[in-house]
């Protein structure tokens, strides 16, 4: 570290930049709670009694003295954080008693990302975060938020190179962004599944209430007509409630989609990125406005994302995965919203000049399907027999158990259908330097390209059923990946021995249930 200090000595820098005075309030809010003292001071006055308010208004400079002492406080946080661009480093310091210092070489950048929120536009703000290949942190290596002049200074600093010759434009079809909004916002289909379902339960109930009220009204016939009407205005007024309520609550669960597909919109709008041979520029964003940039050599690979729809329309999400990037937040930029299926190679060619594989070189086998589909299977399957024993137990309720069975079965049948798509397209395939992934989480398909170097364990786990049958389970793990790897179910075990030589490792003999690394950490050598 000492070296790297001496490099990035204040020589050739363009001077000390502190943050936006408006941070002055974000650091004193976090000793609002000293607000206490003038709060308790304060319930004094809260009898209506002259003299105790007089009393509080004398005691006044208390309650002004605590403020200025949460100001003071923030204006010195605020002060003491310091900052500088240096020909090749970037120093940051705070602290008022002990001083931490971070010096970030731009060799080690890995993202910038430059946001300008619409609350901040009117200030002249922008937000500043600097992330580094050091993907153990949680949180950005450094995140500031400065005057849009100090930005456009630091700016020249930083290795942000200008577009040239071979700089290469995307700019994806308005229709297109419409539509990945569309499929990507907050689960439509389970919005729908749950509106739908309020909606039905709330007029089956209105049903039951009117039928019981009716049923009612014939037994009491021989009695007095006060308690008849009485009676029947009670079940009335439960009744005229239901309906509203479930309506209500199928409405607010279509507005949160709305609101979510609202907000990809305006994430996405204006979205293009420019890309050559170092660095990887996007920008997006109507009311925020986000500009990325990513240094190529720190992606570590590119996740393609489909649901069961996209798969159907041959359409596909181009989503990167770069070291030290959104580590707080687990996401991944966006490289290109939506593309066309037969388009993706033209995309992804400055990272993977070569043809990525369209079929599977290792691959689940066909008895290997229900590793798969047992879990669906056997919830479709138990669920009309479940239905028939409750609707023999309580017939009086059969019309709402076979109402909700059936809204249990639907979500089965359809995770039956995006398993069996998932066994036929899972798999891996080695390619030269080349590894292409395939696989399926949740109601998701992803396409993994990385290099072989990207990989950084592979762990192995069997389950007693899978030890007889000689098959695993594969998860894979890359640098920056997310922390539960990317499975690969029922793999056999000789194809797992293929797939480890080709890799350069070792299989052991006895198969434990996961821990498995990679013989070498950054290189294996070639096919």
């Amino acid at each position: 570290m000492s070296s790297c200090v001496r490099r990035c000595s204040p020589q050739g820098g363009d001077g000390l930049y502190r943050e936006h005075p408006i941070n002055i309030l974000k650091y004193a809010g976090k000793n609002i709670w000293l607000l206490v003292f003038p709060l308790l001071r304060g319930i004094r006055s809260i009898q209506l009694d002259v003299y105790a308010f007089y009393h509080w208004l004398q005691g006044a400079w208390f309650d002004l003295l605590v403020v200025l002492v949460i100001l003071g406080i923030g204006y010195l946080r605020w002060h003491f954080i310091q900052f500088r661009a240096e020909r090749n480093c970037f120093v940051y310091s705070s602290g008022i008693l002990i001083r931490r210092e971070v010096v970030i070489p731009y060799d080690n950048l890995s993202v910038i990302t430059a946001e300008h929120p619409w609350w901040l536009r009117p200030l002249f703000a922008v937000r500043v975060q600097l992330d580094t290949r050091a993907g153990a942190l949680k949180t950005m290596d450094i995140s500031i938020l400065v005057r849009r002049s100090d930005y456009r200074r630091i700016k020249q600093r930083l290795p942000i190179r200008l577009r040239s010759s071979k700089t290469r434009i995307y700019r994806p079809h308005w229709l297109s962004i419409v539509f990945f909004s569309f499929i990507f916002s907050s689960s439509l289909s389970g919005a729908l599944y749950l509106s739908t379902f309020f909606f039905q339960f709330g007029k089956m109930v209105d049903t039951m209430l009117q039928e019981s009220l009716t049923r009612r009204l014939t037994e009491m016939a021989g009695e007095m007509a006060e308690e008849i009407t009485a009676h029947m205005a009670q079940i009335s007024r439960i009744a005229s409630k239901i309906p509203p309520i479930a309506v209500g609550a199928a409405i607010v669960l279509l507005s949160a989609w709305l609101l979510s597909f609202l907000v990809n919109m305006l994430r996405y709008i204006g979205f293009r990125y420019e890309q050559d041979e170092h660095q990887l520029r996007i920008r997006s964003g109507l009311l925020t406005r986000r500009r990325y940039i990513i240094q190529s050599d720190r992606i570590n690979y590119i996740d393609l994302r489909q649901n069961l729809f996209m798969k159907v329309c041959r359409m596909t999400s181009v989503q990167l995965n770069c070291s030290g990037y959104g580590n707080a937040r687990r996401e991944l930029p966006v490289m290109v919203p939506m593309i066309p299926r037969q388009k993706i190679q033209e995309a992804v060619s400055s990272f993977y000049p070569q043809a990525f594989p369209k079929k599977n070189q290792f691959r689940a086998p066909n008895n290997g399907m229900m590793t798969y589909l047992y879990a669906p299977g056997i919830a479709a399957a138990v669920i009309p027999i479940v239905s028939r024993l409750l609707q023999n137990l309580l017939p009086q309720f059969s019309d709402f158990i076979s109402f909700g069975m059936l809204m249990l079965e639907i979500p089965m049948l359809w995770m039956l259908v995006v398993k069996t798509v998932a066994w036929r397209t899972t798999g891996i395939t080695v390619q030269g330097n080349l590894l292409c992934v395939r696989y399926c989480r949740g109601f998701r398909f992803h396409t993994l390209l990385a290099d072989r170097g990207a990989l950084a364990k592979i762990q192995i786990r069997v389950s007693p059923f899978q030890r007889w049958y000689r098959k695993c389970d594969l998860h894979l793990y890359f640098y920056g990946s997310i922390p539960h790897g990317h499975p690969l179910l029922g793999f056999r075990i000789q194809d797992v021995e293929q797939l480890y030589a080709q890799l350069g490792l070792i299989l052991p003999d006895e198969l434990p249930e996961c821990g498995i690394h990679r013989q070498t950490e950054n290189t294996a050598p070639e096919a």
